[in-house]
């Protein structure tokens, strides 16, 4: 189905996404907020890191391509909230799949080459700088969330290993002992994604 959606024209004038920009903007509205020191140095890994080269022209992408936009109904997979759809890297809406649904290394090459319709023996270099950007840009976006509804920011104790695994704060989520609509549910799922994106 993506490549599909990939394979629609772009509306024309349409101006391409920068995820790079979000990830500053998102650093602004974090500026004074008590960050634990792995988040910042994750930030400044990514900002950086020199995007990779593009040869490929960009094509429409979702560009919010997290859980809770997926939505399967035993045959097709369908996309939810296409507010911030528009022109963006290939690999960017599929970084993102990967990072939300915790795929591994062979998992990436199977989704990859199901949408180059060849088999991708090595993870490109464009989509593994999209992993780590989209891990650091939604982590980043829901601690800046969980400012917004009053969590009182890092406390000197969290660490790199300490912080929660994704698969942890889904579990938790499934148990009802997390929800995402509390600033400790927004905090600590991105924690956990930030843990992840050391990972990249």
């Amino acid at each position: 189905m993506l490549r599909r959606m990939h394979e629609l024209p772009l509306p024309p004038d349409a101006p391409p996404k920068d995820p790079l920009a979000f990830l500053g903007m998102l650093g602004s509205t974090l500026a004074g907020f008590a960050l634990p020191s792995f988040v910042v140095d994750a930030v400044g890994r990514v900002r950086a890191e020199p995007p990779p080269a593009n040869a490929r022209a960009l094509v429409l992408s979702h560009n919010d391509v997290n859980p809770t936009n997926l939505v399967y109904d035993g045959e097709h997979l369908l996309l939810l909230d296409w507010d911030t759809a528009g022109p963006n890297d290939r690999f960017y809406d599929l970084a993102t799949l990967a990072v939300f649904l915790r795929m591994d290394d062979d998992t990436c090459r199977a989704l990859l080459s199901a949408y180059e319709g060849t088999r991708v023996a090595e993870l490109p270099t464009g989509f593994a700088y999209h992993r780590r950007l989209v891990a650091v840009s939604c982590g980043s976006a829901f601690l800046h969330l969980a400012r917004q509804v009053g969590h009182a920011g890092a406390n000197g104790e969290e660490t790199l290993d300490s912080a929660p695994a994704l698969a942890d704060v889904y579990q938790q989520l499934r148990s009802g002992a997390l929800s995402l609509a509390s600033a400790e549910g927004q905090w600590r799922f991105g924690l956990a994604l930030f843990k992840t994106s050391a990972a990249l």
